[in-house]
């Protein structure tokens, strides 16, 4: 086993924050303006109407979507201030707000380094406990997450700091522990609506804590005090309720922003958050979605967590002696058992709430490979741990590569640049699809009554009056603004084409990974010249939720399983979408 000092073990996890720094602040703008992941607006609204101090934000849909800890901390960061009139100041303009957002995101989301080692080493010796925080640092699933404008990767980190202040309060059940306690799920919950997770393991603790070390006032007074102070944070931290917020239908019943509903439809809650949890939905498919995301972006240290664990059952099933049961376990069950069976039950379940299970599959890895290293020599225990480590650092440096470099969008406005003449040959877009160009005003007339918009396109609304200093170009994406539009246009592309001054027509590719059947079937029916293409390269893809190229699941589409730790690291990887330009008759 190798053994390290108590210096030497802070030193590692200092650099694990680090490289977690380097890898989390590392283009932080990337596809900005012009591709922002789903959701990714809402905390921007709040940080803008935090700043403006707008009297009726409470009445604002992304005033109730989030609580507001991520959001008043990125209101603290002064906003940007416009220079000049050119392209490139603009398009920093737009993409300010959500780089602050951003910013703070993955500021928050380094949290979970150091906690990590401190779960793990309440279970581990200092080595195996490096190799966790390593772990947490080189996470593909939080990187990814945590350079998003959405609160999942800080509420991950808030989370698991309250697990390990229960572990504590379970040990030394005085005031501190239980401030400590308090203010951290406080936090969990004004982070993110699951934080009311974060209560089970603080429950437990209080339960089965060390009696010997608790005076007598605490036994009456601490509960009431961990409750009150979130309660207190909470009150703070997530909006105020609204005449129209407090309208519930008598069939939902909600708590701190969950509501849960029998039927299909969200609904509303005090307090005015609008996620809502269907009941008809716990048909237990959310475990294949929590194995795939797991595996597709943990690889290697879920195969070795579920081989510990594997391990550890067969010497249960040959009646080895058992050890007894801790305290500190009865606490970490009682956070990942419950949490887990709620995501698995759910089969609405995304990749992002698997963000707490990250950092006790980086712990059950490094007990893994803690057991192995017993067994063999120095130089194996440090090969193995290589071995675990290593691809998912290149994974996570292979992904800042390909966000560093050009996006599918930006390859078209260049190529448009060369071939379109400004102001007067127009360019029809897949609605959805935006470049980083100005836009002529009569262009942004047309699709004034689109009722979606990149923040680059309502940037632009927003100084549609204002002479910047740049060519503006006729981009719309008339006439495929409504379904009906789209329709004729699979049936008759030709006759829909030519009723518009147009010259070119750009287009998705559809692929094996993202085959959107619009998409698909608008791609077969144009017989037109095809007249550029751009490269694949990462980009949050239009038609898609969470994941690197993860398509929306509907009636006539299928999700393919992807190791995107193995794809990074072979690659070039194929994950980001293709347009194709089409001369129009």
């Amino acid at each position: 086993m190798i053994q390290i000092s108590r210096r030497a073990a802070a030193t590692g996890v200092c650099a694990c924050i680090v490289l977690g720094a380097l890898l989390r602040f590392c283009a932080l703008g990337a596809n900005l303006p012009c591709e922002l992941e789903p959701d990714g607006t809402i905390l921007a609204e709040q940080v803008a109407l935090i700043q403006e101090d707008a009297p009726d934000r409470d009445s604002g849909t992304a005033w109730r979507l989030y609580p507001h800890l991520v959001s008043e901390i990125a209101a603290l960061i002064p906003a940007r201030v416009l220079k000049d009139g050119t392209l490139e100041e603009h398009l920093a303009q737009a993409a300010s707000i959500f780089v602050r957002v951003r910013f703070v995101s993955a500021l928050l989301s380094l949290l979970l380094i150091p906690a990590t080692y401190w779960l793990a080493r309440r279970f581990l010796a200092r080595g195996a406990a490096l190799l966790a925080a390593f772990l947490s640092a080189v996470s593909l699933l939080t990187l990814l997450f945590a350079q998003q404008a959405r609160p999942h990767a800080p509420a991950a980190a808030f989370a698991l700091l309250t697990v390990v202040a229960a572990l504590r309060l379970a040990r030394k059940p005085d005031w501190l522990g239980c401030s400590l306690a308090a203010v951290s799920l406080g936090l969990a919950i004004g982070t993110l609506q699951s934080g009311l997770a974060a209560a089970l393991p603080v429950a437990a603790a209080w339960i089965f804590r060390d009696r010997g070390k608790a005076g007598g006032a605490n036994r009456w007074w601490a509960p009431l005090w961990i409750v009150a102070v979130v309660g207190g944070i909470a009150f703070v931290l997530y909006p105020n309720a609204t005449p129209d917020s407090r309208r519930m239908p008598a069939a939902d019943t909600g708590f701190m922003g969950l509501t849960l509903n029998s039927g299909g439809a969200a609904s509303g809650l005090p307090g005015g958050v609008s996620h809502a949890i269907h009941l008809d939905m716990l048909d237990g498919g959310g475990f294949a979605t929590v194995a795939r995301s797991l595996l597709s972006f943990e690889t290697l240290p879920l195969i070795a967590a579920l081989i510990g664990v594997a391990i550890w059952l067969r010497s249960l099933v040959r009646g080895g002696r058992r050890a007894p049961i801790r305290r500190e376990q009865i606490v970490v069950v009682a956070y990942v058992l419950p949490y887990l069976l709620v995501l698995g039950l759910y089969g609405q379940t995304y990749e992002r709430f698997c963000l707490q299970l990250v950092p006790f599959v980086a712990c059950l890895a490094a007990a893994m490979w803690a057991d192995v290293a017993l067994l063999v020599s120095r130089r194996v225990a440090i090969a193995l741990m290589l071995i675990l480590a290593l691809p998912q650092l290149g994974a996570c440096l292979s992904l800042q590569h390909l966000r560093s470099g050009q996006s599918g969008s930006t390859q078209l406005a260049h190529w448009i640049q060369k071939q379109v003449a400004p102001q007067t040959e127009r360019v029809l877009l897949v609605p959805g699809v935006d470049v980083p160009l100005a836009r002529t005003a009569e262009a942004l007339k047309s699709d004034a009554g689109a009722v979606f918009g990149t923040p680059w396109t309502l940037y632009q609304r927003m100084h549609a009056k204002e002479r910047w200093d740049c060519p503006r170009y006729s981009l719309t994406y008339s006439p495929l603004l409504r379904r009906a539009d789209i329709l004729a246009a699979i049936e008759n592309p030709g006759e829909v084409f030519r009723s518009t001054p147009a010259a070119y027509f750009a287009l998705l590719v559809p692929s094996v990974d993202r085959s959107h059947t619009t998409a698909t079937r608008l791609h077969e029916a144009f017989q037109l010249e095809l007249f550029g293409r751009t490269s694949p390269v990462f980009q949050a893809p239009i038609e898609s939720v969470d994941g690197l190229a993860q398509p929306i699941i509907g009636e006539e589409m299928k999700v393919r399983l992807t190791i995107w730790t193995w794809t990074l690291l072979v690659g070039p990887p194929t994950i980001g979408p293709t347009y194709q330009i089409y001369r129009l008759p």
